[in-house]
């Protein structure tokens, strides 16, 4: 029997819980609730919709994972992290344990499924950075346009790597902007580390330093303990490779040989150099694109940060022969909280009640109107190329 001290604890403890239960009930965050629902029902809708399409890197990190899980050997001749595969071996021990072979179908199912949790968290991060930075509706309206982006939600629940890299990255991008708020130099460095681990699920987020380099250029005070988080991971990311390959940071060596020096990946297929910028409108959509030009209006350090960041990460891929749209996945939510902040300086511009509605009217309406035109495009197998 538990003694009285223990039965107090355990009572101690459940109030706490039901506490912050209740105080996030009572709080504005309730909002963004639907929005996460919405998310949910439209992921789960391509997913039944589409469910034979299964993109070849889903296939290869859930055979990463099994091997690891039954103590196998297997080498891939790209010699890819195997941090991400790592990750989703924890969500098959966890959820399906009792997989016994490469091909079973639970193994895809899983992963998904895990990427699909992951996924949805992304579009709560992107509320809460944009509440940090913006105001509750700068964070609505970004969580919401990420909700119901179609690109998104098509890749939201498969087992690619871009999921997980967007949620690491967002959670840097809520440090960075916490750390610019309070001028954290500890901030600064969970920012640096959790980009070093989007970079190890991911070596292209690896560019998205740059622009943190640019904008505290001037505080290397703070600078520096960035590039302590991030070197932290850079360094497991070599102890990684040294068991996994043999070699210390063999894989990002070998994708950088792979896409820069050799080219070899154009043979999966070549786009042109404008091939990006062609397809951003399409992918945020334009009353989205245009919010993100007028928050130039407003910079501050934070939107100079994700402007830059924007700008480096598409540059660099533009000159990088082989091209998809999913590519982009890690970047969109850096565009529509760009919008959001660009909705709420305008809408700061108006005095009157109906042009604010009317604003929210023609933001809202077009972008969901272009999103479900294309979500139901390719729930009817009428695009399949994202």
């Amino acid at each position: 029997m538990p003694s009285e001290q223990a039965k107090a604890d355990i009572t101690l403890r459940l109030r706490s819980v039901g506490f912050l239960l209740s105080r996030f009930l009572r709080s504005d965050h309730l909002l963004v609730l639907p929005i996460i629902l919405l998310a949910v029902v439209i992921r789960l809708f391509l997913y039944s919709s589409v469910p034979h399409i299964t993109q070849s890197d889903e296939t290869l990190y859930g055979h990463m994972a099994y091997y690891v899980l039954s103590g196998s050997e297997f080498k891939f001749w790209l010699e890819r992290s195997y941090f991400y595969p790592m990750i989703l071996l924890s969500a098959i021990v966890f959820s399906h344990p009792g997989i016994t072979h490469v091909w079973d179908p639970a193994l895809l199912t899983v992963t998904r499924a895990f990427n699909l949790t992951i996924d949805i968290l992304s579009i709560l991060l992107t509320y809460l950075i944009g509440r940090s930075v913006g105001g509750r509706n700068a964070g609505l309206i970004a969580s919401l346009l990420l909700s119901v982006c179609w690109l998104d939600a098509f890749w939201g629940y498969r087992a690619v790597s871009e999921i997980p890299a967007t949620l690491f990255l967002l959670i840097s991008l809520l440090f960075t902007a916490r750390a610019f708020l309070l001028d954290s130099r500890i901030r600064f460095f969970l920012a640096g580390l959790f980009l070093g681990f989007s970079f190890m699920t991911r070596f292209q987020s690896l560019l998205l330093f740059i622009p943190l380099v640019i904008v505290l250029s001037r505080k290397w005070g703070h600078l520096k303990y960035a590039i302590y988080g991030l070197m932290l991971a850079v360094l497991v990311q070599g102890v990684v490779d040294l068991i996994s390959w043999n070699s210390f940071l063999s894989s990002p060596w070998n994708f950088f040989v792979l896409n820069v020096l050799s080219g070899r990946s154009a043979k999966w297929g070549k786009k042109p150099l404008l091939y990006y910028l062609e397809r951003i409108p399409e992918i945020t959509g334009w009353s989205a694109l245009v919010l993100t030009i007028i928050s130039l209006l407003n910079i501050n350090s934070y939107v100079a940060f994700l402007w830059t960041g924007i700008t480096v990460y598409v540059g660099v891929f533009s000159f990088i022969a082989h091209k998809e749209r999913r590519f982009l996945v890690p970047i969109i939510p850096m565009f529509y909280l760009l919008a959001a902040l660009g909705f709420i300086w305008l809408e700061g511009k108006l005095d009157k009640r109906e042009h604010r509605i009317f604003l929210w009217l023609l933001l809202l309406l077009p972008e969901l109107y272009q999103s479900f035109e294309t979500i139901s495009a390719i729930a009817a197998h009428e695009f399949l190329a994202p």
